[in-house]
């Protein structure tokens, strides 16, 4: 290691200083031997600080001249860098004497490197924040970006959530206001609840602004923030030193989608809600409701987003067209709620609901005595051991009459517990504290569907299935908050060859439109049943909408170019679903294939641009590692301002190359 010299500079403004300052040297005083720095008297009460730096009052450096051989390329004794102009903001400060924070200086005569190494609590371009640390969701990212929901300042960057509404468009957020100019706070109106803007759809596909994290029309990308420097720029156009993808939907039991959800609360006083709808033809008799959909109650389109009135039967028990425009449209009739629901992986290439947004799923009750649970489902009966006959799909006591003779070996009973996706306990206004109370008739107990879930229409209460019902409730069961509306929009792009699937499990009324058209028709007070929309690689469609009085599926066909789909452009799927009717509610939603990510933008290592989730980068080339060099892989090998002394290299490393004192450029420069 080479020994420090001693420079002397005639002009007054500098002073002589030691190796080392002592706290005494820091304000002018000197240790006894010493000429260390004292306190300038023409320089307005400054003190003069070793390295040849004067700071002023408040910590403000004040930059010595250049040195002499400044520029020419050669780091001279008292030169931090020399890169061979005397131009800032390249690496080099222009009088040679200080390295610029976020670079490093490798060569002289060479310009210097930019290096960014997030987590350092300093924030260097092309980094949005540096928090000290790489952990995700606590505002900033592991990239030194900023998360969607939060906005970060200062160094160490203190992250804070963002609030949606409040007038100030920050962070992460894209819009304030809706299109109107209204006050945000509701999904689905053009700004969402995280005021993430959202795109504007037509029975002609969507539109968008850059930041709803859709690719639509000239965006080449949209990671969903609307800001530059982070590889997708807030005009939504690739930024050098970036590749920008949709990325694949996520695998495992720790991905999920979230979405949002809009319920409408309404009491039993509504006309179309509460209603028994008994003793009239195509409804059972009992509370429950019919056992079959009645389609056509709504319109083949929506209209301004909206499903609306086509025929009015008097079985649908709806009062008017006026009144079922209320159902999914903020009146005085109904208190708005935001919520969420998470879809889980369904062990295939979907996501579906569960009982909870924790991802507890629903376990199927015992049987009744005397009938037992069989593992798989079959086309017929079988005789039991225990001298009953159970019959699938419910596995319900069977009388024989049909004559079947298979036993129940050829055909399991389960004896493990069954568990099941969806949710046949769906209350999610239960205790919330904006519901509409309801002491006229819109709490009940509930009942297990027995279709799909294959309950047998037991109540959640083991008290009521002990004789403790009627008909029409039971006193002793959970009382749950029935008469409400949901609201579900979903976003994707058509691409060639693409397929997909949203299934739908519920009662009362469903109705799901694909671009605006009517895709499954579930309209009307009934039973659970399912319906789905189901896209193949060649354009075909298969719908079910649910079964008709015989219990055969309600099925039809049609094409992606009957529904509006171009390859390319961006469509909204909706779900519409309303609760009416107690004791039973129920919902299942699943989707796979319909991919609506947002735009992820990497960098290129190699390309000698440096980009977040970079440390550094010099070119394939150059990207040798060493001293003060980047390695192959984008991260910056040992360094001057890393707090380690490269004993081959450095003569000092106080982890702050670019602090005026004695260790400038991890050298030892002693000014006298």
């Amino acid at each position: 290691m080479s020994h420090p010299i001693r420079l002397l500079f005639l002009s007054s403004a500098f002073a002589l200083a030691g190796f080392a300052c002592g706290a005494g040297e820091q304000d002018g005083t000197t240790d006894e031997g010493e000429s260390g720095g004292t306190t300038s008297g023409s320089s307005g009460g400054t003190t003069s600080g070793s390295g040849g730096f004067e700071i002023g009052s408040g910590g403000t450096i004040l930059e010595p001249p250049a040195t002499a051989n400044c520029a020419d390329g050669t780091r001279d004794p008292d030169e931090a860098c020399d890169d061979g102009n005397k131009d800032d903001g390249d690496g080099c400060a222009s009088n040679c004497r200080r390295v610029e924070p976020g670079y490093v200086c490798a060569d002289p005569g060479q310009l210097c490197s930019a290096i960014a190494k997030c987590g350092d609590a300093i924030v260097i371009f092309p980094e949005q924040c540096d928090d000290a640390g790489v952990l995700p969701l606590d505002g900033c990212s592991p990239t030194c970006k900023f998360e969607i929901g939060w906005t970060c300042d200062g160094e160490p960057s203190t992250c804070v959530e963002t609030v949606c509404g409040d007038g100030a468009k920050e962070g992460s957020e894209t819009c304030e206001e809706n299109e109107d100019g209204e006050s945000v706070g509701l999904p689905f109106d053009g700004c969402g609840i995280s005021c993430q803007a959202e795109p504007a759809c037509t029975g002609e596909g969507c539109t968008s602004v850059c930041g709803d994290g859709l690719i639509i029309g000239a965006e080449a990308c949209d990671d969903g923030n609307g800001l530059d420097g982070d590889g997708c720029s807030a005009t939504c156009q690739e930024e050098p030193g970036y590749d920008c993808v949709q990325p694949p939907p996520c695998t495992g039991e720790d991905c999920t989608l979230d979405l949002p959800i809009i319920y409408r609360d309404f009491t039993a006083a509504h006309p179309d809600f509460g209603v028994e709808c008994t003793g009239i033809d195509g409804i059972d008799d009992d509370e429950i409701g019919g056992d079959a959909a009645m389609p056509g109650i709504g319109a083949d389109a929506l209209t301004a987003g909206k499903p609306t009135l086509a025929s009015n039967p008097e079985e649908a028990c709806i009062s008017s067209a006026t009144s079922f425009g209320q159902w999914f449209t903020k009146t005085a009739e109904n208190v708005e709620i935001v919520g969420n629901i998470v879809l889980f992986p369904n062990g295939g290439d979907g996501f579906v609901n569960r009982l909870n947004n924790e991802g507890d799923r629903f376990q199927r009750p015992p049987p009744p005595a005397g009938v037992q649970w069989c593992a798989d489902q079959v086309d017929a009966c079988e005789a039991c051991p225990d001298g009953y006959s159970v019959c699938h799909p419910n596995c319900e006591p069977w009388d024989g009459a049909d004559g079947d003779t298979r036993t129940c070996a050829e055909y399991p009973v389960s004896v493990d517990p069954i568990y099941i996706d969806g949710n046949p306990l769906f209350f999610p206004l239960d205790g919330h504290p904006s519901a509409l109370p309801d002491a006229g008739g819109g709490t009940s107990g509930a009942r297990i569907p027995e279709q799909v879930y294959g309950g047998l229409w037991h109540w959640e209460d083991e008290a009521c299935d002990a004789g403790v019902s009627d008909e029409v409730g039971c006193p002793a069961a959970t009382q749950h908050n029935f008469h409400f509306t949901s609201e579900i929009a979903y976003w994707f792009e058509y691409t060639e060859g693409m397929t997909a699937n949203l299934t739908f499990v519920g009662d009362d009324d469903v109705w799901v439109f694909v671009n605006q058209r009517l895709a499954v028709d579930l309209g009307g007070l009934h039973v659970p049943m399912e319906g789905s929309f189901n896209l193949a690689a060649d354009g075909s469609i298969n719908l079910v909408s649910g079964v008709d009085e015989l219990g055969d599926p309600v099925t039809s066909t049609s094409t992606a170019a009957a529904f509006g789909l171009e390859v390319g452009g961006v469509y909204e799927l909706k779900v519409f679903h309303a609760e009416r009717k107690i004791t039973g509610s129920s919902f299942k939603l699943t989707l796979s294939g319909f991919n609506a990510a947002r735009s992820e933008c990497t960098p290129i290592c190699g390309d000698a641009i440096i980009a977040a989730g970079e440390q550094c980068d010099d070119g394939a080339e150059q990207n040798t590692g060493g001293h003060n060099r980047c390695n192959a892989d984008c991260t910056i090998g040992p360094y001057c301002g890393d707090g380690i002394v490269q004993e081959e290299a450095e003569e000092c490393d106080d982890a702050d190359p670019n602090r005026p004192a004695e260790c400038a450029g991890c050298l030892l420069l002693i000014v006298e």
